[in-house]
């Protein structure tokens, strides 16, 4: 071989080796990203569908899918009420962080709302810039552009007022869309049949009317309330079938991400209340989680966030997660075992803070500050709730006397919120329109 051959494909292998990390991180920039549907069912317990236990066949077709898929059994939102909670699974961020907490007067909602910080990169706008085209269809009355839930996407569908029938209408346009482009996309949809409960007449009331309910004793007008809202529900698991039988006609159900879940619960009088937005008790805080991934199936009993499917699907489409102490990727189990426990904050009417730990205890610590348009930026004024036990204690009536028990799980939530807070930024205020303000005091949330 000539020397000057020699030096020629010498040059050619330093050539290639000084490029072999740029070509790696386009192999990993390229990734192929999976479809990502994200389906959220306003105001669901978890404890009022099949495959979270209860009796009442409310839910076949959500039942289905959790054989599936990975099913979250120990679920716990970030805010009992719609905005905090749907913005933390939007941006990750605790609601002290994001801050959309809107008042409930319609007299300060009309003067002081508030919206989305647009200093917050949503998952819409992660997924956005990752390549993916985004489009939600919802029927919740917070999607109004004034509260800032809509950064991201490309378009959004509000079905205001709309029946699962009428989503599901729009959700098949947008399926039919996306089908047809070259880009991943991420689809959410947002129904309020359950929240709703009682305005439908295709829903089958008279069937759960019926049937007794021997959990528990309920006086007669909560079991119709409870009766109504089952029937919502299986309205709804009806329709999520179609939206499953139709992403699989369209040959996208196997390679798709799909997660079903919750912004909250519902009171049902446990604690003289119907409702929720009022506290930080399991009824208002579990909710299902169900989530269909790649190599992810079967019951998991990781206490797990609904914050975590903000870092969850990013992960799945292959985007750097932001770091959060307190939040975690559902797809990583030794993350979600770290976390020493899962954090949510109420103050719709009151103020209240909670951490839930791995034993499932959840201590409740209450606050001075009542009016939801201030910021709470310290801890001054905190006083124990109490420190409930839900696994020996289902209805958390009484609070555990262990004063040891109840000092620690204090001195954990101090540290794991102040940690939490340190990215806090401030809300902006916008004008709402007179349309989302009668849907808003139609559902209870403004008096």
């Amino acid at each position: 071989m000539s020397s000057r051959l020699r030096w020629f494909l010498i040059a050619i292998i330093l050539v290639a080796a000084s490029a072999w990390p740029v070509m790696r991180a386009l192999r990993v920039s390229t990734k192929a990203a999976p479809n990502i549907v994200f389906i959220l069912c306003d105001t669901l317990r978890a404890d009022h569908l099949g495959a979270y236990g209860y009796d009442r066949g409310t839910t076949p077709q959500i039942d289905r899918f959790a054989t599936e898929a990975a099913k979250f059994t120990h679920a716990i939102s970030a805010a009992p009420w719609t905005p905090p909670s749907i913005a933390s699974m939007f941006t990750g961020a605790l609601p002290s962080v994001h801050g959309l907490n809107p008042p409930n007067n319609r007299q300060k909602a009309k003067q002081f709302s508030m919206r989305l910080n647009e200093q917050f990169k949503t998952l819409a706008e992660h997924l956005s810039e990752r390549g993916y085209a985004t489009i939600s269809v919802t029927a919740s009355p917070w999607f109004d552009p004034a509260f800032g839930l809509r950064q991201g996407f490309d378009r959004t569908e509000h079905v205001m007022r709309g029946t699962a029938a009428e989503v599901n209408t729009a959700a098949y346009r947008a399926i039919d869309e996306l089908s047809n482009t070259s880009r991943p996309f991420f689809l959410y949809l947002h129904y309020m049949d359950v929240h709703k409960r009682g305005d439908n007449p295709l829903a089958p009331f008279s069937q759960f009317k019926a049937q007794p309910l021997a959990r528990w004793d309920y006086p007669a007008d909560i079991l119709e309330q409870i009766a109504m809202y089952d029937a919502e529900l299986r309205y709804f698991d009806d329709y999520f079938g179609q939206v499953m039988d139709y992403l699989r006609s369209k040959n996208l159900y196997e390679n798709s991400v799909i997660v079903l879940t919750s912004d909250h619960g519902e009171q049902f009088g446990e604690r003289g209340k119907l409702g929720h937005g009022f506290n930080l008790h399991t009824e208002e805080l579990r909710v299902p989680l169900i989530l269909k991934s790649p190599g992810m199936r079967g019951e998991n009993s990781s206490l797990v966030s609904n914050r975590d499917i903000f870092f969850t699907l990013l992960e799945a489409a292959d985007i750097e997660l932001p770091h959060d102490s307190n939040a975690a990727s559902l797809l990583n189990s030794k993350e979600l075992a770290a976390r020493p426990g899962v954090l949510s904050e109420a103050s719709r009417y009151k103020t209240f803070k909670s951490i839930t730990t791995h034993n499932l205890q959840r201590l409740i610590l209450r606050f001075p500050h009542s009016d939801p348009t201030k910021r709470i930026e310290t801890l001054e004024g905190m006083e124990v709730e109490g420190l409930f036990d839900p696994v020996n204690d289902p209805k958390e009536l009484t609070s555990i006397s262990d004063q040891g028990a109840i000092d620690k799980t204090r001195a954990l939530f101090v540290a794991q919120f102040e940690q939490a807070i340190k990215g806090e930024v401030a809300t902006e205020h916008t004008e709402v329109s007179d349309d989302a303000l009668k849907e808003l005091e139609t559902l209870g949330y403004l008096h």
